[in-house]
Parts: C-alpha cells; structure tokens; sequence
C-alpha cells in the first residue's frame, strides 16, 4: 500500500511517472542488437497478464547474474525464466513489503535489492530481508537504486538521499537540497560527479565537495528527471518530463539532440553493448541514437499513453521494454530481415515475389496491391496507379523488361513505368484469377488461370486456351515452368503434373510415380552434378525429384519439416530452401540426393520452426513465385506477416551458455526447496524435479538432458520439457543431474545436481534383511534336522504301504479291464436283444394300422405303440452308434459326396413333420459343393441337426439351410428362431447324454446322445462344428468340411 504520508501526492506522482532503471551497473553482454538495422527489422514480442505477468504496467527490469529476469509491477514482481513467470507479492515474500514496485538491482557481490513503496527487500545468500525506515532509511518509499564504482549502493526515496554501506544506511543532504525532495534517478560519471535527480527540482550534481543544481533555467528542458545515464563518451544523459539534455564535463554539451528528442516526455534510458542510447518515450516510441542518428519505432501498438517505463538489455543482447499498458515487450535479433505495414509495405500479407533485371524486388500483397523496393524504399501500385485488383498473385518478366502481373480476380496485366495493358474474360482470357505466369522463349506469355486452363497470349492476343477439352487434366492451374530443353511444365491443382513438348501433352500420375495432390511448385537445379534435375512441391505428398525420366518421393517421415512445399528455392551455395505450412527449412541439396538416390534414409535440414520467431510467419498458400534468390545471394519468403528477407551470409550465434537451474522439487505433493541435498521419508512414492535453463533468447528450442544416477544408467534423449517425475524408487542415495543447450546447440556441460536421500524403513536396511537371513539359517537347519529323521521313519512306512497298494491297484485295473468288457458286451447284446422284438412290435402295428384304419380307437392306440417303438429303436440305434465310435469299430467309406443334394433331401425328408407343427424352412443352397466323406454317416450328421431344429423350433417358426463353399472348405449351416442356449448349455451341448434347459416345443423325447454322435462324426470326416446363440435369439449350427471336387478319390 501507498504510505499515508504520500496520499495525496500519489495519484499525480504516478501519472506522471514511474522511475526506470538506469545508470545502474549492467551485466556484460557478448552480444547486442545490430547496431546496422533499423529498428522495425527487429523481432518485436510481448507478455501481459495472460502469460502470467501479476500486472500490465511494467515498472522495472533487473537481470540477476545466474540469468533470471526480474519485472517489477504495481502489483509484485515476477522472475521469469523464458517460459515461466514466477511471482512473488508481499503475501508470499513479506520481505517486500508493499507490490508497488520501483526499480531493482543486482549489486556486485551479488545481493538483490527490491525498491516499493513500503521499504526495501534484500535477497542475501539465498535469505529474504526486509528494511524500512527504522533501519535508517530517509523513507520506505524508494524510487531508485544506484550502484557507484566504489560498490556504494545509493537509494532514492521521497525524503531525499541514502546509501548503505558495512549493513548500515546513512542519510546524504546535498546542498541546497533539503529532505522532502524526491528523487527519482541516480548516476555518477567518469570524474567522480554524483548526479541525482528529482521530480520537480531539477538535477543536483555534486563534485570535490561542491553541489551545483540545473534546472529549466540553466539547460535542463524540464524539471522532472524521470532517468540519467552515462554514455561511452562519458557523456551524461538526462531524461525529463519536457525533453532530453545531454552533458560532457557537467556543462550541457556542445552538439545539439535531434529536435523531436529535445522536447516531450521521456521516460526510460538505456546504454546497451555496442554503445548506442536507447531513449522510451511517454507516447510508446522507442528511439536508439548512435553517432548521430537516430532511429525509431512505435512501441505503443495503437494504445494511448502507453509510456515506456522501462528498459533494459539482457546478457545475450536482447532489450527488454517495460511499458504502461502493453506489458513486458522485447527487441530481439534475428537472422533474417521482415517487410511489412511497420516499414513500407501497404498491408502484412504478402503473397508473390520477383526480382526484374534491374535487381529490383517487386512484392505482391493481398489487399495491398503491389510494391518495388529499391534502394532502401518501398513504391506502392494500387487500384489508385490503375491496377485492376489489389491481389496480387503471381510476376513474370518479358523480353522488353515489361512485367506481368497476375491478380485474383482481376484477371492478367502488363506493367512497365505504369499498367500499360490488361487482359481479363472481357477480352479472350479464360478466367480473372491468373496463379501463374511464364514467358516462354519465343516470348509468348503463358498464363495459368483457375479453372479455365492455360491462355498463350501473342502480340496482345489471346491466341490459344489448353484445356480438359485439348489435353490437360485439370483446368486449375497453380505452377507454370520451362525448362532448359524447352519443355513447358503445368502444375494443377487436381490433374497432377503435366508436360507439353513438341505440341503433345504429357501427363503424370501416380501410375507414374507420382501424385495426383496439388502441385504447388518447381524448381529446376542451378548448380550440381546433374543440372535439369528438377524439383516439385506438391499439396501433402511432399517433395518429388525428377532425373532422368523417374520421379522419386521426398516426405516427412525422411526427415522433412512438412509434407506441404509452396516455394523450393536454391541458394548460392547450393542448398535447397523449403517455404511450407510449417515454417522455412532447408537442407544440403547434396543430402537431397543422396536421399533421393537411396543412399540414406533420413535427411538432415535446418528448421525456422520455432527460431527467432519464424513460427509465426505463416505462409498464405501458392503464389508464383513465393520465394526467389536474387543475384545478391538473399532469400525473399511471402508469408501473411510480411516479406521476409534472409541472408545465408548472416549467421549471428547465440554464445552464451545458459545457466542450469534445478528450482523445485516435489514429494509426494509436498513442495521442497530445492537444496544441494533432499532428504526423503521411508514410504515416498513419487519425486517430481522441475529445473530450467536461462536462455531467454529463444527458450522454446532450449534443450535437456538429465540423469537420476544410482536409477538410469544413461542419460535421457534430448528433450524440450523442464519436469521430470519418477516413482517407487528403491531406498538409497542418488544424484540427479540436467545440463541444458542454448538454441545455437551451445551446452552447458556442468549443469545442475542435487543428491537425493530416500530413507528406507528398519524393514527395508540391510541389518534387517541379515538379522532375518540368520533367523533364517537357523530355522532351515533345525528343520533340517527334524526333517531326516521324520523321513527316515516315513520311507520305512511308504516302503510298506507301496507293496499294499501296488497290489491292490493291479487287482483293481484287471477288474476294471473285464467290466469294460462286460459292459461293451452287455450293451451290444442288449441292444441287439431289444432291437429285433421292437421291429416285430414295430412290423405289427403297422400291418394292424393298414388292416383296420376305420377303427379310430384301434388306430390311436396302435400309433401310440408306433411312436415309442421308434423312439426307444432311434435310442438303441444311438448307443450302438456310441459304441462303435468309442471303440474305433466304425470305419467311413470314403467318396466324394455332393452335399448340396444331400441337404435338398434330408430337408425333402422332415418336411411333413415340420408342417405339422407350422414351421416351414428357407434354403439358400449353392450347388455342387463336394466333400470327401461316407454318404450314410453324412445323412447322419444333416439328419441330427436337422430334426433338431425341428424339435426346439416354436411353432409357425422358420429354419434357414444354407450351403455353400469358400477357401477350401464347404460349409452346412442350419439356424432356427427357437428360445436359444445359456451359457451353461454352450459349454454342454456336445456332451454324452446332456440335458439342456430347452425344451423340444412338440414334446418330442432326446437322448442326449445325438449332438455328441454330430460332432465325433465331423470330426472323423476332418470337419469342425461349433454353435452360436444367445436366450431368446435361436440358434444357428455352422459344419465346415474339407471341400473336394466330383472327380476327386478317397
């Protein structure tokens, strides 16, 4: 909270300002931006509260030298490694205080120095210290933090001047400069000068004793010092509310600013590595002044009173803005060079590219219209200068220097000084959106058109249209080329790849070896071994090579970023760059080859995936061309955020090694402090370990590699995430250990470690685990002992009781060998015995029924002896059946038997039984399917399964009898809509003499032995049988034979 002493004077205070931190010592930086760019070539990025910053206004920027940042904000501070914020407020860090936050500083011997409004915090040898006023502090609001060449710390506060030297704060009255003054900056130059200043009184500079003041009357444009720095010159710079000054030898110096940093309000001042001043302005702009010129660039992104509070450069060369209303934004360098609406072009998106003879770069935009950079400077054509559209979709170049322009929509014009002529479906051409243009050699102009084919234009005439009706395969047309023989190559968005040569069209497909996606673009080598190669993108089938008459397939499974290639282009040196869906890549065209030629199966490319910020420069889509090598060696790129512009000569690498940090870990849910050594609980189930690397530039293509040693005997593959967990681990000491690369590859070998400690239970050491092996041993051989005397007394026993039982096992098995026998007798003898009389009875009944069928009486009880007759002679006929195949007696008479006919007849056969109960059968019986079996037992099988189905079917139910034949086999398959099988049946149902849950729905009588017979006479026909149902879904029999033909013998 704001001290009620300064109640009244805060809400103007912070209106009016919020003290930058400058003058401070800066951490050596190998690197800086190029001073040579302009600013809006920079890449600029941005953090607020939605990437975890506590507040958007900025307030201060401090980097600590193990490579954290720290951003102070109205509402706490957050220390920030690339990725994460991590903040801290004086609810989690009383140390602070108060969450207004004004500068921070990292002194020399490496205590970090935190100044709100409510007192100060220090950060000394890992522990939070909080001072105030009664620890001698003129007030606990602090405003600044100054660090002089003797290692004294300096603090502005409201009620003037401290410093703090051997742990105590000391009270400095300059001069005619009293107590109430606060004082917002700090600085001390080359020759001992302080220079301190304040909010409303000017600069106080106090030299040998003697303190002089500047105000507005003596050179300063404005009373309200909000920043101070010195400049490798040793110049001082001073920032007010009304402008900028600048002083050599405490005068105001000879050479006068540029006028716009003379007046306005400037907030923030920074020198960085190379020595240029970087100046934030209260109205968002940035400026940096080098050897007397400046430059600028907006911050502000359209945001009022969105002042630049802060600035500050990073160890690796990075500038890092704190700002009122946009957050933490920063200034990077990058390896490429981007043209967009900040710097000369109409709108961001581009779409087509060209280089004319003159060496000139025309950009063709959509919604822009088009634009010649040349020296330095775009010239912008549009609707205004007579173009027919402002889309601008393809660029060609004629003989006479004319350029021809494509559009979409707007059809085809040629431009030369001006549009001097244009061609649309008003005047012959076959479509307004033209994706392609080429001049051939004879100086005709071939223009590709979406959906209307390819128009050839001569003299200004339109004198021929190739299309589905002549020839092509496709009327969209998104690629045109000739190659050095003269061939013209079409690339369509449907018809795959075509070629027109000596007036013939040739197409290609994938009958062809190659595609029928989109084709996007070609290119035809410059260099190498084999010129006329040539090279297509396609829309998702990736890369194609086309040498010698062969296409040969290049995709992202070997090794490219994307399967997609709008542009291939190839530089000086030989190497082929990609524009894709998923950024730029490139690869040696060497390794290009030597994939193609099968010489390798993976290629190795250089991705800008990801890389200073390419991620975000998405490509629109074809355009011809999308991306060109002009004769100075540079690579232009049309993506939707501009042109982008990269020199393969250009090559700045990331040097700093990043420091590794292990920050946390977390046991069993519980946070640790991350300390050299974790001690552990027995019975710790899970250990999570987060660490980080502190490379801010590019932190997304930070790499790790850790190890936990005494568990993992390797190190880890390179990986991108910061937390690692591990579970059940075994008791004892293990190390774990994390190194990191920068995103150049640079490691940082050391890395970080730290021992952990996991602590076993008494149950778990190895004391127990000798106490119990003893306890053991003694047990095992006192049992031991027991044991051979037990033995010694049991084999006397067993010896015995083996002799008894061997005999009696013996007598056992001879009486069982000779009741086998008798039973097999018994049961033939009593089924021959029951069979003849029950035929007699059978015979009679029927000769009574044929003599005497008036008598109804006669006939029903006659027909009752009829029906149990047949069922108890079907019973014995069934035993004997069983007999015979338990016993191996029955032998099959082989030969090839036509089941079709079998299954009309047995079918024929139950026919009139099925009637009677109201069934009727369905048949669907694929003729002539022969097996190898014996006919009568066949019937058997068919007739089982059959009647079967006629006893368990409902009454008005339908049987299905199908046959047929497929892969070797010949298959029966007879299903009823009966009450089906449980489970418990299913497991049953082959079985001797099984009893089913279901019923026959006739009262008809089962043996049980009828499926059992089915199946054991299956299988000695080499068949299988299986049955499948469910409760009240029926059941459906399925037999599968050995197929054979008619000719075929046993």
């Amino acid at each position: 909270m704001v001290s009620p002493t300064h109640a009244k004077r805060w809400p103007g205070f912070v209106a009016r300002w919020v003290v930058a931190l400058v003058g401070l010592a800066v951490i050596p930086s190998p690197r800086a931006l190029d001073p040579s760019r302009p600013l809006n070539h920079f890449v600029i990025d941005q953090w607020t509260t939605d990437h975890g910053l506590p507040k958007k206004a900025v307030t201060a920027i401090a980097q600590t030298r193990d490579g954290y940042l720290w951003v102070g904000t109205f509402d706490g501070i957050a220390r920030f490694d690339g990725v994460t914020f991590t903040v801290m407020d004086k609810w989690n860090l009383p140390a602070l205080g108060g969450n207004n936050i004004f500068a921070a500083h990292e002194d020399r011997a490496g205590n970090f120095w935190i100044a709100t409004s409510d007192g100060l915090a220090c950060r000394r040898d890992g522990r939070w210290i909080h001072y105030d006023s009664t620890h001698g502090l003129a007030s606990n609001f602090i405003l600044t933090i100054h660090e002089d060449l003797t290692g004294r710390l300096w603090f502005g506060t409201t009620h003037g001047l401290c410093w703090f030297a051997d742990g105590v704060f000391v009270a400095e009255t300059l001069p005619g400069m009293n107590d109430r003054r606060y004082v917002s900056a700090m600085t001390r130059d080359r020759d001992g000068r302080l220079w301190v200043g304040t909010d409303g009184d000017g600069l106080f500079v106090q030299h040998n004793g003697r303190t002089t003041r500047i105000d507005e009357g003596s050179g300063l444009p404005g009373n309200q010092v909000r920043a101070l720095c010195l400049d490798p010159s040793g110049q001082v710079w001073a920032a007010t509310n009304r402008g900028l000054a600048r002083f050599a030898n405490g005068e105001p110096a000879a050479t006068p600013l540029p006028p716009e940093l003379a007046a306005g309000d400037v907030r923030a001042l920074q020198v960085d590595h190379q020595g240029s001043v970087w100046i934030g302005s209260g109205d968002g702009m940035l400026y940096r002044y080098r050897e007397g010129e400046l430059d600028r660039v907006a911050i502000h992104g359209g945001i009022p009173n969105n002042s630049i509070y802060a600035i500050r450069e990073d160890q690796e060369g990075s500038l890092w803005l704190g700002t009122y209303r946009s957050g933490l934004m920063r200034l990077k360098d990058n390896n490429y060079l981007i043209f967009n609406s900040r710097n000369g072009l109409p709108v961001d998106s581009v779409r087509a590219l060209f280089e004319d003879r003159a060496g000139r770069i025309w950009v063709g935009t959509v919604g822009g219209g088009m634009a010649r950079y040349s020296g330095g400077r775009f010239q912008v054509y549009d609707r205004a200068d007579g173009l027919p559209d402002d889309r601008i979709w393809s660029f060609a170049e004629a003989g006479d220097g004319s350029l021809w322009v494509g559009t979409y929509g707007g059809g085809l014009f040629q431009f030369r000084d001006g549009v001097r002529r244009g061609w649309s479906t008003r005047n012959g051409l076959s479509n307004n959106i033209v994706r392609a243009i080429c001049v051939d050699r004879n100086g005709d102009v071939w223009v590709g058109t979406n959906g209307g084919g390819v128009d050839i234009i001569r003299d200004g005439r339109v004198i021929r249209n190739h299309s589905t009706r002549n020839g092509l395969t496709d009327n969209f047309i998104y690629m045109l080329h000739q190659d050095r023989q003269g061939r013209m190559w079409v690339g369509t968005y449907n018809g795959g790849l075509l070629c027109f040569d000596d007036g013939r069209w040739t197409a290609f497909g994938t009958a062809d070896g190659f595609t029928d996606a989109a084709v996007w673009c070609m290119h035809e080598d410059r260099h190498g071994d084999a010129p006329g190669t040539l090279w297509i993108g396609t829309n998702g089938s990736g890369i194609y090579r086309y040498r010698d008459g062969r296409f040969t397939r290049l995709t992202a499974a070997n090794g490219l970023l994307s399967d997609l290639a709008f542009q291939i282009v190839e530089d000086e040196q030989g190497d082929l760059w990609v524009l894709s869906n998923r950024g730029i890549f490139k690869g040696a065209k060497q390794a290009f080859n030597q994939l193609a030629d099968g010489e390798t199966t993976r290629i190795a490319v250089t991705s800008f995936e990801g890389v200073e910020g390419v991620s975000r420069l998405e490509c629109d889509g074809p355009a011809q061309p999308a991306g060109i090598c002009t004769r100075d060696g540079k690579l232009w790129f049309a993506t939707t955020r501009g042109a982008i512009m990269i020199d393969p000569a250009y090559n700045r690498v990331n040097t700093v090694v990043p420091n590794v940090v292990i920050e946390r870990v977390v046991v069993d849910g519980r946070y640790l402090k991350a300390a050299p050594v974790i001690q552990m609980a027995p019975g710790t189930e899970r250990i999570a370990i987060g660490y980080t690397a502190l490379s801010l530039l590019a932190p997304q293509k930070v790499r790790f590699r850790y190890q936990l040693e005494g568990f993992e005997r390797d190190w880890s593959p390179l990986t991108r995430q910061r937390t690692v967990s591990y579970t059940n681990l075994s008791p004892g000491d293990y190390t774990f250990r994390v190194t990191a690369c920068n995103n150049d590859g640079i490691w940082n070998r050391t890395g970080a470690r730290i021992v952990l400690t996991l602590h076993p239970y008494f149950y778990q050491t190895a004391w127990f685990r000798i106490l119990v092996a003893l306890a053991i041993i003694g047990a095992a051989l006192g049992a031991h002992v027991y044991r051979l005397r037990r033995l010694r007394a049991r084999q006397q026993e067993l010896e015995r009781l083996v002799g008894e039982r061997v005999r009696d096992l013996r007598l056992v098995n001879n009486q069982l060998i000779r009741a086998n026998e008798l039973k097999s007798e018994l049961l033939s003898i009593a089924a021959h015995d029951l069979k003849n009389p029950l035929q007699a009875v059978l015979g009679y009944a029927e000769m009574i029924l044929q003599q005497h069928p008036q008598r109804e009486e006669l006939e029903r009880r006659v027909n009752k002896i009829f029906q149990a007759s047949q069922e108890m002679l079907s019973m014995i006929n069934e035993l004997l059946q069983s007999s015979q195949i338990e016993s191996g007696e029955m032998e099959l008479d082989r030969k090839p038997v036509n089941l079709s006919l079998l299954a009309h007849l047995v079918v024929d056969g139950y026919r009139d039984w099925a009637r009677k109960k109201g069934q009727s059968f369905t048949e669907a019986i694929e003729a002539d399917c022969f097996v190898l079996g014996d006919t009568l037992r066949l019937k058997e099988i068919l007739d089982n399964l059959v009647s079967n189905a006629v006893k368990f079917s409902p009454r008005d139910g339908v049987i299905d009898v199908r046959v047929a034949s497929a892969e070797n086999r010949a298959r029966f398959e007879i299903r009823d809509n009966g009450s089906g099988l449980t489970p418990d049946d299913l497991f049953r149902i082959f079985g001797r003499f099984q009893r089913l849950s279901t019923q026959p729905t006739g009262g008809e009588s089962s043996t049980g032995l009828g499926l059992y017979i089915t199946k054991r006479l299956v299988e000695m026909h080499h068949g299988t049988i299986r049955v499948e149902s469910s409760p009240g879904a029926g059941s459906v029999f399925i037999v599968d034979f050995p197929a054979t033909d008619e000719t075929s013998e046993a």
